[in-house]
């Protein structure tokens, strides 16, 4: 990338620290008069390494492991019929008081529903099986998999399913390839439904993800650790005696 910068009057700096300026071909000095000074002097002609850039820079992050994308509201009247009748009901679907129906929001009566999780081996099971086809895709209507009540696959990955213009590649296999996460992609269901309130989301959020990572990671709570070391058998001293002959 170039930069032309034209100034017709003076252009003033006032520096604390030292100036440097780098460049893999000259610096050229072109006007009627150049004037520069410094307390020690003016060096040219000094050759020295830039600073190398900041890490936000790099080309391939450091991350290197799973990636959770979480879907917001599922707004086709096709995909989520269920929400845009709770509104003609004026039924709010956090208020479980109301009996809302569900469509394909949020499980509201448990949190942590594992309906709501789908993991990357639960998603290529489906792509093994033939599920692989999104609404998008050209083929839809063709394959067996078209029906109006969209499978697992549409209802998560399906959310990320738009093409990006350079590589021309789903959004979803963009970021699993940039965060080296081929193989380890997962997708939490976050859709509310209209009228739902924001601090119920984060608060819902939260504890699916909390409910992920137990899932995933086999996290345990502390109360259970603890538990298990108290009852845990001391495993018997065992000695070795060998004999040199």
């Amino acid at each position: 990338m170039s930069r032309v910068r034209i100034v017709k009057g003076n252009i003033t700096k006032i520096i604390g620290g030292n100036y440097r300026r780098y460049s893999n071909d000259n610096i050229e000095n072109i006007g009627s008069k150049v004037i520069q000074t410094g307390k020690d002097g003016v060096w040219y002609g000094v050759n020295g390494e830039p600073p190398k850039a900041p890490m936000l820079n790099f080309q391939e992050p450091i991350l290197n492991g799973d990636v959770i994308f979480c879907n917001g509201y599922l707004s086709s009247p096709k995909k989520n019929p269920g929400s845009y009748l709770n509104v003609i009901m004026d039924k709010v679907p956090d208020d479980i008081t109301q009996n809302p129906l569900r469509g394909v929001n949020m499980n509201e009566k448990k949190l942590t529903d594992d309906v709501d999780i789908y993991t990357n081996d639960e998603l290529e099971m489906d792509n093994r099986r033939g599920g692989g086809t999104l609404y998008s895709d050209p083929n839809y209507e063709t394959t067996e998999n078209y029906r109006w009540i969209f499978a697992a696959k549409e209802k998560f990955e399906g959310y990320w399913e738009g093409y990006d213009n350079v590589t021309k590649k789903r959004y979803s296999q963009v970021f699993k390839e940039y965060f080296h996460a081929l193989g380890n992609a997962h997708f939490i269901n976050g859709s509310h439904g209209l009228q739902s309130s924001g601090a119920h989301r984060v608060e819902h959020g939260i504890a699916q993800g909390y409910s992920w990572a137990q899932r995933k990671w086999n996290i345990k709570e502390k109360s259970v650790i603890e538990d298990v070391k108290e009852k845990k058998i001391p495993e018997p001293l065992v000695i070795h005696h060998s004999i040199n002959l």
